[in-house]
């Protein structure tokens, strides 16, 4: 599972059953990917990419979208 933590502006662009929560978790099988990026997530999420600002991975800033995610990340 990938926990995913979204800052508040962007939490209303998820579905009305998500958008109020501080975080969630998506199964990796539900992407339909063998590599995850960063850029699958928020096109999984349908977030507009110009909107996404900051990324963080387990704690550290990612800049490049085509950052690779592993099962467990944050």
């Amino acid at each position: 599972m990938i926990t995913l933590k979204l800052f508040p502006t962007l939490r209303a662009y998820l579905p009305p059953g998500r958008a109020s929560c501080e975080s969630f978790t998506v199964d990796p099988a539900e992407i339909g990917k063998q590599d995850i990026r960063v850029r699958d997530l928020i096109a999984y999420l349908e977030l507009p990419e110009n909107k996404v600002h900051m990324t963080i991975v387990n704690g550290t800033m990612i800049r490049n979208f085509n950052h690779k995610i592993e099962d467990r990340d944050t």
